[in-house]
């Protein structure tokens, strides 16, 4: 009995670790930090929104920065030339789903199939390029997940560097962001927001803008490249 339920444990804590961390490659293989890369990734979730996406696109562009958006594409399909600019001013479109549900990781493998390809195909549309990289909503997982990715021929995203800001719903975290610099290592992937609640997002900015300075600080130093473009992505 004491065997059964020791099974039992290490069967469900194995199965909660492959839902919570991406990194440790349970259901398949995604990338949370690039391997042999000079790159430092900026990757902003949740957008695109009307009143941040374009600040921060305006702060990158200020800095000189690259990033990748991973967008909703209902949210996409409401402010869709905002997806055009951030394409069209040299920076990576991914998907985050076709909505943001907190039942995404419920999904079996046929209805994520259809979801996830239905946001492809919207952004695709909207933007005129292919889209190859996904990141799974609170990037959780599951082995419908990766079935369905790989039918669909896209590579899943994480992160190794975040606030835990919970879409810039927190105060303290989004405090935090300069703070992420201080044990930054190429190859990092930092996770952010181009969403927030209005009260928070003057704040947001700020703090980013303080973090892109130290990175274009950093930069100069030819310590490591920050972004990527349209032809770099996450190799």
């Amino acid at each position: 009995m004491i065997i059964f339920y020791g099974f039992c444990f290490l069967f469900f804590a194995v199965m909660f670790c492959g839902v919570k961390f991406l990194s440790l490659n349970i259901f398949g293989k995604s990338i949370c930090k690039v391997k042999n890369s000079s790159n430092i990734y900026l990757t902003f979730d949740d957008g695109p929104n009307p009143n941040l996406t374009p600040k921060v696109l305006d702060l990158l562009a200020k800095y000189k920065q690259k990033a990748t958006f991973f967008c909703i594409a209902k949210n996409a399909e409401k402010y869709p030339e905002i997806v055009r600019r951030i394409v069209a001013e040299g920076h990576t479109l991914g998907s985050h789903d076709l909505h943001h549900h907190w039942t995404s990781n419920f999904r079996l493998t046929k209805k994520m199939t259809a979801e996830i390809s239905e946001s492809v195909r919207i952004l695709e549309e909207i933007s005129g390029v292919k889209i190859k990289f996904y990141r799974p909503p609170v990037g959780l997982s599951n082995p419908h997940l990766f079935a369905a990715l790989k039918k669909l021929n896209l590579q899943c995203v994480g992160w190794s560097k975040s606030v835990c800001d919970n879409g810039n719903r927190n105060v303290w975290a989004i405090k935090k962001i300069p703070n992420i610099t201080k044990k930054l290592k190429a190859g990092d992937i930092i996770l952010l927001h181009d969403n927030a609640p209005a009260r928070n997002e003057d704040l947001f900015l700020q703090n980013l803008e303080t973090l892109l300075v130290s990175l274009a600080r950093i930069e100069k130093k030819k310590q490591y490249s920050v972004g990527l473009c349209q032809t770099d992505h996450f190799s």
